[in-house]
């Protein structure tokens, strides 16, 4: 007697439909991003350019979806694993923020007082320095698309697709280990660069 959980077999992900994949994406984000600058000529021109980047984004998520669809199928596995996943998700967010506020403040002394850091990431790492003084267009549709859209394109992409294309390469904790040091290089050199700009 096998249960859906232990027979259910992952779906592969080839390197040429890898390729494939966000080969037709970016062709499609780049009509959209074109059609959309056309579009859009009546905003001013910074809520232009994040109406632009924001269909550039959905244009890359949708195309990958359809590439690998139905979405809520492997590789992708795009959907929503309950109320528990999602409460368990949100205290780890929680409890990881307050981990690295502790650790600005512990090191106060070579970084600065937690708010000028948070001052520092805030403006180096969003759009709010390119945005102040802008209207509220501008700034909704980079919210949308800083906190909603980016956030399942990058679910869809590195833990769907690439992680599934790793999989297949090698080992499975091999996999995650590869992903997760990409996300730790990337949260280093963030540190770094801050590091620096502080100075």
């Amino acid at each position: 007697m096998t249960d859906t959980a232990t027979s259910h077999k992952r779906e592969t992900v080839s390197g040429k439909r890898l390729l494939a994949a966000p080969g037709s994406a970016i062709l499609a984000a780049a009509a959209m991003g074109g059609i959309g600058y056309a579009a859009f000529g009546f905003l001013n021109q910074n809520s232009r350019v994040q109406a632009v980047v924001f269909l550039v984004y959905a244009a890359l998520t949708a195309t990958l979806c359809l590439f690998f669809r139905p979405a809520a199928d492997d590789p992708i596995s795009l959907h929503f694993t309950g109320a528990k996943a999602l409460a368990a998700s949100l205290g780890i967010f929680v409890a990881t923020v307050g981990v690295i506020v502790l650790f600005y403040y512990c090191f106060a002394s070579i970084f600065g007082s937690v708010p000028s850091v948070a001052q520092h990431i805030v403006s180096v790492a969003t759009d709010a320095g390119r945005l102040k003084g802008q209207p509220a267009a501008a700034w909704i549709i980079a919210i949308a698309r800083g906190c909603l859209l980016v956030p399942v394109f990058e679910e869809v992409f590195f833990r769907g697709l690439l992680l599934g294309w790793l999989r297949e390469h090698m080992r499975e904790g091999l996999a995650v280990a590869a992903m997760s040091m990409h996300s730790l290089h990337n949260g280093m050199l963030l540190i770094l660069g801050l590091r620096i700009l502080h100075v």
